[in-house]
């Protein structure tokens, strides 16, 4: 059959339809459903190897690099970040890997249950206030509720001694000056190089060990000077080991510290550590003789009611405030004073459009100045706080940030408690 020009053009046209449609087809694959198939098969991989990553981090848990590398980035707490942060591999892999056949999830259980029993035991327990009595943290402001020695009470051990020794003393008993004890040994050279040393591997756990002088004048029989020597001169005598520590014990001293708690095994030397810098005596102590021989024992009984004048000087050992804590009481700080103003700047601009309702009360007009004032003092007290968070994780900074601190929360105080003064006038009814 012959083809006409017409059916030649119909089947011409179809072809370029179809060819048309073909290419449509291979656009619409290529361009559209082909990267979505490659997706999915990359997301088919990705699900496998994170799925495959899960069951072992189920089973094993994570690599040390891979906890490090969180650690760093993701933990804002500082106490949290400055144990896990100082955790080596030996430690990681003898703690934190599961060698069990059992989940990581039932691990920690067993592990978190295991550390439960240990700090609760009487000996982790007797052991942990043994060492806060032997070196307690030195809290003069008492920024953390009670947790660490103030001047108050810091005194008042000093005077619960001479107490319990029956002696008199003349000077006023208090913290003059805190000596770094580590700065104090080291020579100006090697300071700067223990200095650079301890900043390229610090630790916000690290505590410093601080003495604090005290110079005394004291009176008493032979008997007590005899047994206060003793006390300071062995109540620093422990010995550390693996298992701990232990505190020194003898008979010498028959007496207990006023106030102490008593107990079946009390030891007089588990105590705040200290220890005799200098002593003078006034006039020779041995009253029948010139020998030394025998001297304490003399002193002790036979010459034990008389008196005798001495000057000491006694340095108390205090560990500082550590890193850690320092950090969380700025955080807490620039948090507080962050609430304070905004309460403060909301509480101005609504009570200074509403200036009219209290039209009649001078009071609450006085209180409304007040607190547009207010408002103007936090924010040039904002600029003092926004100059702390930079420095906040710099440890060779963190003592005298915290020092900063400590006197800005004073202000700080004293502020809202003026600003609470106003808004109690302003909200009575």
């Amino acid at each position: 059959m012959k083809l006409t020009k017409r059916m030649k053009n119909s089947i011409l046209q179809g072809i370029s339809f179809s060819v048309i449609f073909f290419v449509i087809l291979l656009w619409v694959f290529f361009i559209l459903i082909y990267p979505q198939i490659t997706q999915i098969e990359e997301k088919k991989k990705e699900f496998a190897n994170t799925f495959q990553d899960l069951q072992t981090i189920s089973k094993d848990w994570l690599w040390f690099t891979d906890f490090k590398s969180i650690i760093q980035s993701k933990t804002t707490d500082s106490y949290i970040r400055s144990i896990l942060i100082n955790i080596d591999k030996g430690f990681f892999d003898q703690n934190f890997t599961n060698t069990w056949t059992t989940s990581y999830l039932e691990y920690l259980k067993e592990r978190e249950q295991y550390v439960q029993e240990k700090k609760s035991s009487s000996e982790f327990i007797r052991k942990e206030q043994s060492l806060d009595q032997l070196l307690p943290t030195y809290d003069k402001d008492n920024s953390f509720a009670g947790e660490g020695l103030t001047d108050f009470y810091f005194i008042n051990s000093i005077e619960n001694l001479l107490y319990t020794f029956n002696l008199s003393y003349i000077w006023d008993i208090g913290v003059g000056e805190l000596i770094n004890v580590e700065e104090e040994q080291n020579s100006a050279s090697s300071s700067q190089q223990s200095n650079q040393a301890n900043e390229a591997g610090a630790s916000s756990l690290i505590e410093n060990i601080y003495r604090i002088p005290i110079s005394l004048s004291i009176e008493g029989q032979k008997s007590d000077i005899i047994d206060f020597l003793h006390y300071f001169e062995n109540v620093s005598s422990v010995s550390i080991s693996n298992e701990g520590f232990n505190v020194y014990e003898d008979s010498f001293i028959g007496k207990r510290i006023e106030w102490s708690a008593p107990s079946v095994d009390y030891n007089i030397y588990e105590n705040q550590l200290a220890d005799i810098s200098s002593v003078q005596i006034r006039d020779y102590p041995d009253s029948s003789s010139l020998q030394t021989e025998g001297l304490i024992a003399a002193m002790k009984w036979p010459q034990s009611k008389e008196k005798l004048d001495i000057e000491i000087e006694i340095s108390f050992y205090v560990a500082w405030v550590p890193s850690y804590k320092m950090q969380t009481l700025i955080q807490e700080f620039i948090q507080k004073q962050k609430e304070l103003w905004a309460k403060i700047k909301q509480n101005a601009q609504k009570y200074s459009t509403q200036k009219y309702k209290y039209s009649d009360d001078s009071n609450s007009l006085v209180a409304i100045q007040k607190i547009e004032s207010l408002s103007l003092l936090m924010l040039s007290f904002d600029d003092e706080v926004k100059k702390i968070s930079p420095k906040l994780w710099k440890l060779d900074e963190i003592e005298l940030l915290y020092e900063q601190v400590l006197e800005l929360a004073n202000k700080l105080d004293r502020i809202e408690s003026y600003y609470n003064q106003q808004l109690e006038i302003l909200t009575k009814q």
